[in-house]
């Protein structure tokens, strides 16, 4: 698309040319992708990597394992508990897991 609209159902509120990103790129448009497709999309490549993504799980509790202090306990909701190497808060703007967890995380690997 040349351009992109952000309105509501009635009213324009912006647009934004990609026009003047000509002198900048071959590519001087944008591409919206649905935020489902953007997930399968990158939890396939995690998948890839080895890594396992946990959801929609609700985390109440995290702490360091008590043998391996690079380690994190994480306890979900239902009781389950998994232990990992790290933790990504991708929860949202009102993360639960980074309001809550973030500095005791971040003390883990304070050297």
């Amino acid at each position: 698309m040349p351009f992109f609209t952000q309105a509501t159902r009635t009213t324009i509120i912006a647009q934004f040319p990609f026009e003047h990103l000509t002198p900048y790129t071959r590519h001087p448009y944008g591409l919206i992708v649905p935020q489902t497709l953007t997930e399968h999309i990158l939890g396939q490549k995690l998948v890839s990597f080895g890594i396992t993504v946990h959801r929609p799980y609700r985390v109440v509790s995290m702490k360091p394992n008590q043998i391996d202090a690079k380690l994190v306990d994480v306890t979900f909701e239902d009781g389950q508990v998994i232990t990992v190497k790290c933790v990504v808060a991708a929860d949202g703007a009102r993360s639960t897991v980074r309001r809550r967890y973030l500095r005791t995380v971040a003390d883990l690997y304070i050297v």
